[in-house]
């Protein structure tokens, strides 16, 4: 059916689901906590909130450009392992 592991006879597959989870976890754990950050960052630059949040959207937008763009056909180029 699957490859086994060597002692706990679990499919090999199962770890790479569990890596892929902390990995994604840790990554967009961050950007949960950002309304967290918006008041003081107000309170000390004077800015609006519109103006805080503007931030958050445009580093969004920039990393979705750069997934398209640029690991899209890097991984098209040289497959995903090396990338």
């Amino acid at each position: 059916m699957g490859e086994a592991g060597s002692q706990t006879g679990l499919y090999r597959g199962w770890n790479v689901v569990a890596i892929g989870f902390a990995i994604f976890f840790f990554a967009y754990s961050g950007s949960s906590t950002l309304p967290l950050v918006y008041a003081p960052v107000i309170a000390e630059f004077g800015w609006s909130r519109v103006q805080a949040t503007m931030i958050y959207a445009y580093a969004s937008g920039a990393s979705a450009l750069m997934a398209i763009f640029l690991i899209g056909p890097l991984v098209a180029r040289f497959g995903l392992k090396p990338v």
